[in-house]
């Protein structure tokens, strides 16, 4: 008997291991390929070392909201004697008034969007190329500060939620003014990130509550809740994150070539390295290209990488 439960876990085991993998591989695929695209590289090749790691690294950012939209629902409770069930044959022996029953949603959506301030800030720093800890300072404070006014928020009782809501209101301003003074795209790209996938995840859990309404609109559902993040993704996250980590953050290089090729004028060229294969190295000349060149692999006699 034990016997067979070990070979029914392990069978289970292989199958949810199979299936990861080609999500992953598929994601991967996805990401790649869209960045490609961006910068004119052709073809599809399905054996692309960098497909798993971006695979990966698109689960990982997925994760991050998604974990932080779980804790929320844990620290952030609706008092059952404020909205009752809607199947329940009791009904409150006074009209339950409109801020006190938006009071707890808003603490949600507010503290989401403060809990997404401090995790770009930190994600940015170790992630992003272009994260600058000078402006991103401003980003921090106003993380602490919205903080210090939820924690006021909470403290006050059942009979000051008006001032309670008012509190968490006037935050919004903050981040407002710290995302734009921070300057810093990778940041503000992060922040969105955050916001997109917490929009997404609720879509999906507001249909599974209605099983007909989900398959009715299982189209709507994959577009806006599997392909928005996707897309997001590989068009800003994924070209800003760092490639040691898995990222496709073009890298600063200088290649010494046998003879000058013929978009330079000597042998020596600088540029950024997008992607390599053993054909050769699609390069972009300049920050501002939009479309890569390519440089046979045979041409090159040495390559130096340049820190940023």
């Amino acid at each position: 008997m034990d016997e067979q439960k070990w070979e029914t876990r392990v069978k289970v085991l292989t199958q949810a291991a199979g299936i990861c993998l080609v999500g992953i591989y598929v994601v991967g695929f996805l990401v790649v390929s869209t960045y490609h695209v961006r910068y004119g590289i052709p073809g599809f090749n399905f054996l692309r070392p960098r497909i798993i790691s971006a695979g990966v690294l698109f689960f990982v950012f997925l994760a991050l909201p998604l974990w932080e939209l779980a804790g929320l629902y844990e620290w952030v409770k609706i008092p059952p004697k404020v909205i009752p069930e809607a199947n329940s044959d009791k009904t409150p022996t006074e009209p339950t008034p409109f801020w006190l029953r938006i009071h707890a949603p808003t603490m949600k959506v507010f503290l989401f969007l403060g809990a997404s301030f401090g995790i770009s800030f930190f994600v940015n720093q170790f992630v992003i190329v272009s994260a600058n800890l000078a402006t991103d300072t401003w980003a921090f404070a106003c993380f602490i500060v919205s903080g210090a006014v939820y924690a006021c928020s909470a403290a006050l009782s059942r009979k000051h939620k008006v001032v309670s809501l008012g509190l968490v209101l006037v935050t919004l301003p903050i981040y407002v003014f710290g995302a734009w003074k921070t300057h810093d795209r990778g940041f503000q790209l992060l922040v969105l990130w955050f916001l997109v996938c917490g929009i997404t995840a609720q879509g999906v859990v507001n249909a599974k509550k209605d099983p007909s309404n989900f398959v009715r609109q299982s189209l709507h559902n994959i577009i806006l809740n599997l392909l928005v993040p996707l897309m997001f993704f590989a068009a800003y996250i994924y070209p800003r994150t760092k490639p040691i980590i898995g990222g496709g953050a073009p890298v600063p290089i200088v290649i010494y070539c046998a003879d000058a090729p013929p978009f330079a004028n000597s042998n020596e060229v600088k540029a950024k390295l997008l992607d390599e294969t053993d054909l050769g190295f699609y390069l972009l000349l300049s920050p501002d290209d939009k479309q890569a060149v390519f440089l046979p692999r045979n041409a090159v006699r040495a390559i130096k990488f340049v820190s940023q």
